[in-house]
């Protein structure tokens, strides 16, 4: 997928999320922490990271690189969203186990000809998401 693929996708789910009771927006920022920023269904402030997988996998997993910058940013609630296959999984931060950090070699970039792999820390997402979708995107 290239850049623009993938920011067209960002906001068609944000239209999505926002059309079930959410109010985000998106970041707009090429290198930003985070893809979008609003309010959750509950009124709190949030920020969203956005994951696209074509495939579907059972166990999810976060980057911890990730996951600590967005630990800075100053609202109530973080979401790291992945969309696959079966659609929009919602994953809480309070909710990730600190202690399910495995190892895995990745590519070193998401958007690249070139698949170049290297050795990162990832927190598995064993739980049932906070929220789902059954949003279609591939």
């Amino acid at each position: 997928m290239t850049r623009a693929e993938i920011y067209k996708l960002e906001n068609q789910l944000i239209f999505l999320l926002n059309m079930s009771g959410w109010h985000i927006q998106w970041s707009e920022e090429k290198y930003c922490r985070y893809d979008a920023i609003g309010t959750d269904l509950n009124g709190q402030s949030c920020v969203l990271e956005f994951k696209f997988r074509r495939k579907f996998y059972k166990t999810k997993i976060l980057e911890t690189k990730k996951y600590n910058a967005l630990l800075d940013q100053q609202t109530e609630q973080k979401y790291y969203c992945v969309v696959d296959q079966k659609g929009c999984h919602i994953y809480e931060f309070k909710s990730i186990d600190r202690n399910n950090l495995i190892e895995l070699n990745l590519p070193k970039e998401t958007i690249t000809q070139n698949i170049q792999k290297e050795s990162r820390w990832v927190y598995e997402l064993k739980h049932a998401p906070k929220y789902f979708y059954a949003f279609q995107f591939f």
